[in-house]
């Protein structure tokens, strides 16, 4: 890859993805390139790019006790307004319990769940943050979260399950991520099965902004979530929603026949719904204009319209 292709790549990330935590390094730039359609290539680049050799999954070990079931999220997105679409997106997930304390890898099936890829990786780092508010200490904490596939992430929402004395799911919050794989901010939840509201304080894409406000629900069944649902609101001034997230998990019986989908894949789809989606409003600009054609390609519940 050119220097000059690489460049171009990382401000596509850039222009997508524009928050601050997100830092996408030249690796991770490769690896998007050459997972976006050929022609799409050849169009930006004049060639068709290598994929990057990246970390193997496989060099992380794994504990079974720590590991707890897999499922498959299918999340429907729905956007109001200018920019109007819809779209499903499926994700693999794995439920983990987390150590008491320190930072740990856990290997898995789907990859590797690094403590360092989210904001509280054990048990001890949760009622650091959040013992106070609830008025008591959890025992246990379960993290449901995508995984690091041969050295890429892939972030989106996470959950966190924190477990009372009684054993069963006390509170939980959601931790937002990046699509570049930082982690980014968490929502400690009100009681369970209740919505609660807090602003978004990050930008997991250029259609979205700091000051939304979120509306968001895990519906917990069996000490696992089986429906999240997220209302984000452009202010608190504003009670209609401009996005609605409705996330709904099944779980996998049989993990052995999981077959991980590229993390560099997931942001390329990203990157070119994102194009097609400001293409949409009319701020695609460059490069991006170019892969909003793409992104109009992928499949859409109800694609967005190109302004006239």
């Amino acid at each position: 890859m050119t220097h000059e292709a690489e460049k171009t790549l990382l401000s596509l990330l850039r222009v997508a993805f524009p928050d601050a935590r997100s830092r996408p390094t030249p690796e991770l730039a490769r690896a998007v390139g050459a997972a976006l359609p050929v022609v799409a290539q050849v169009q930006l680049f004049g060639t068709v790019l290598d994929a990057p050799v990246l970390e193997e999954a496989a060099s992380h070990p794994s504990h079974p006790a720590w590991v707890l079931d897999y499922w498959v999220a299918n999340t429907l997105h729905t956007r109001y307004g200018k920019g109007a679409h819809s779209f499903v997106a499926p994700q693999l997930l794995v439920r983990t319990a987390l150590p008491p304390h320190g930072v740990r890898d856990q290997g898995t099936v789907i990859g590797v769940v690094r403590g360092a890829d989210h904001l509280l990786p054990s048990v001890e780092a949760w009622n650091a943050k959040y013992s106070q508010r609830l008025g008591w200490l959890a025992g246990r904490v379960e993290l449901v979260s995508s995984a690091r596939w041969r050295g890429m992430l892939f972030g989106s929402v996470a959950v966190y399950l924190a477990h009372a004395e009684t054993g069963a799911v006390g509170a939980y919050a959601l931790e937002g991520g990046l699509a570049t794989g930082e982690p980014a901010v968490a929502w400690l939840s009100g009681p369970t099965r209740e919505w609660f509201a807090a602003q978004s304080w990050h930008q997991p894409s250029s259609v979205s902004s700091l000051r939304h406000v979120y509306e968001a629900q895990a519906r917990i069944e069996g000490g696992v979530p089986r429906e999240i649902s997220i209302n984000v609101r452009p202010s608190e001034y504003v009670r209609e929603p401009v996005v609605r997230v409705r996330s709904s998990l099944s779980k996998v019986d049989d993990a052995s026949q999981l077959v991980p989908a590229s993390p560099a894949t997931m942001v390329a789809e990203s990157v070119m719904r994102v194009a097609a989606i400001l293409d949409a409003e009319g701020r695609a600009e460059g490069p991006a204009k170019v892969l909003a054609e793409f992104g109009r390609e992928l499949p859409w519940s109800v694609p967005p319209m190109v302004r006239e």
